[in-house]
Protein backbone atom coordinates (compact mmCIF):
# COMPACT_ATOMS: atom_id res chain seq x y z
CA UNK A 1 0.00 0.00 0.00
CA UNK A 2 1.35 3.41 -0.97
CA UNK A 3 1.72 6.20 1.57
CA UNK A 4 -1.00 8.23 -0.17
CA UNK A 5 -3.38 5.26 0.07
CA UNK A 6 -2.68 4.93 3.79
CA UNK A 7 -3.33 8.65 4.25
CA UNK A 8 -6.64 8.34 2.38
CA UNK A 9 -7.72 5.38 4.55
CA UNK A 10 -6.88 7.29 7.73
CA UNK A 11 -8.60 10.42 6.43
CA UNK A 12 -11.74 8.47 5.50
CA UNK A 13 -11.78 6.77 8.91
CA UNK A 14 -11.52 10.20 10.54
CA UNK A 15 -14.39 11.55 8.45
CA UNK A 16 -16.47 8.47 9.24
CA UNK A 17 -15.94 8.99 12.97
CA UNK A 18 -16.84 12.68 12.62
CA UNK A 19 -20.12 11.84 10.86
CA UNK A 20 -21.00 9.14 13.39
CA UNK A 21 -20.13 11.55 16.19
CA UNK A 22 -22.43 14.18 14.73
CA UNK A 23 -25.21 11.58 14.59
CA UNK A 24 -24.62 10.66 18.24
CA UNK A 25 -24.81 14.35 19.18
CA UNK A 26 -27.97 14.81 17.10
CA UNK A 27 -29.84 11.87 18.65
CA UNK A 28 -28.61 12.72 22.14
CA UNK A 29 -29.84 16.29 21.72
CA UNK A 30 -33.28 15.46 20.30
CA UNK A 31 -33.73 12.96 23.14
CA UNK A 32 -32.81 15.74 25.61
CA UNK A 33 -29.96 13.76 27.12
CA UNK A 34 -26.88 15.59 28.36
CA UNK A 35 -23.37 14.33 27.72
CA UNK A 36 -23.10 13.60 31.44
CA UNK A 37 -26.33 11.57 31.45
CA UNK A 38 -25.23 9.56 28.43
CA UNK A 39 -21.82 9.01 30.00
CA UNK A 40 -23.48 7.71 33.17
CA UNK A 41 -25.68 5.33 31.16
CA UNK A 42 -22.58 3.95 29.42
CA UNK A 43 -20.35 4.00 32.50
CA UNK A 44 -17.76 6.22 30.79
CA UNK A 45 -16.56 9.75 31.44
CA UNK A 46 -18.25 12.79 29.91
CA UNK A 47 -15.03 13.52 28.04
CA UNK A 48 -15.35 10.17 26.22
CA UNK A 49 -18.79 11.23 24.99
CA UNK A 50 -17.34 14.58 23.93
CA UNK A 51 -14.57 12.88 21.97
CA UNK A 52 -17.03 10.50 20.31
CA UNK A 53 -19.22 13.43 19.27
CA UNK A 54 -16.19 15.34 17.95
CA UNK A 55 -15.06 12.27 16.00
CA UNK A 56 -11.75 12.11 17.85
CA UNK A 57 -12.37 8.98 19.93
CA UNK A 58 -9.39 6.95 18.67
CA UNK A 59 -10.71 7.51 15.11
CA UNK A 60 -11.95 3.95 15.45
CA UNK A 61 -15.16 3.43 17.42
CA UNK A 62 -16.37 -0.15 17.72
CA UNK A 63 -19.75 -1.41 16.57
CA UNK A 64 -20.28 -2.74 20.10
CA UNK A 65 -19.81 0.77 21.52
CA UNK A 66 -22.19 2.18 18.90
CA UNK A 67 -24.79 -0.44 19.86
CA UNK A 68 -24.40 0.55 23.52
CA UNK A 69 -24.84 4.22 22.62
CA UNK A 70 -27.91 3.47 20.52
CA UNK A 71 -29.45 1.44 23.34
CA UNK A 72 -28.73 4.21 25.85
CA UNK A 73 -30.44 6.72 23.53
CA UNK A 74 -33.35 4.33 22.79
CA UNK A 75 -32.68 4.34 19.05
CA UNK A 76 -31.90 1.63 16.53
CA UNK A 77 -28.17 1.14 15.91
CA UNK A 78 -28.90 1.41 12.20
CA UNK A 79 -29.56 5.15 12.67
CA UNK A 80 -25.89 5.62 13.56
CA UNK A 81 -24.62 3.37 10.78
CA UNK A 82 -26.84 4.35 7.85
CA UNK A 83 -25.63 7.28 5.80
CA UNK A 84 -27.45 9.67 3.53
CA UNK A 85 -26.12 10.39 0.06
CA UNK A 86 -24.72 13.68 1.38
CA UNK A 87 -22.87 11.88 4.19
CA UNK A 88 -21.49 9.29 1.75
CA UNK A 89 -20.25 12.13 -0.46
CA UNK A 90 -18.47 13.65 2.54
CA UNK A 91 -16.67 10.35 3.08
CA UNK A 92 -15.53 10.26 -0.55
CA UNK A 93 -14.59 13.94 -0.82
CA UNK A 94 -10.88 14.70 -0.87
CA UNK A 95 -9.07 18.00 -0.55
CA UNK A 96 -7.63 19.10 -3.91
Amino acid sequence: MKVTEVVNVVDNRKRLCEIIGAKVRYYRTINRVTQTELANRLNVSRSVIGRIEQGTYNHDISVVRLAEIAEALHINTQYLLTFTEYERNLLEWKDP
